[in-house]
């Protein structure tokens, strides 16, 4: 995987990925926040989303928890209150 061997290159170690990706009107933070631990689970999530879903997501990687959830919050957020002027 591109990901694996850039760390493998870079001399970097990652340990845990937050992934954050587009909410739906209905969803909550465990939705579109959630850890990834390994580099295999990033691959089947990857493979299991397609390419063109996982782009049309805006799917994000975070190296930090913090990150990720600010990033998440502020997506549903923009969601919420662009749902909140519907009739």
């Amino acid at each position: 995987m591109i990901l694996t061997a850039l760390i493998r290159t870079q001399g970097m170690k990652i340990n845990t990925l937050w992934v954050v990706r587009n909410p739906t009107p209905r969803s909550i933070l465990v939705d579109v926040l959630y850890r990834v631990d390994s580099p295999n689970e990033l691959a089947r999530i990857v493979v299991g989303t397609g390419a063109s879903l996982w782009a049309e997501e805006h799917t994000t990687l975070y190296t930090t928890e913090k990150e990720a959830l600010a990033d998440a919050k502020a997506r549903l957020a923009k969601v919420r209150g662009a749902n909140s002027n519907t009739v």
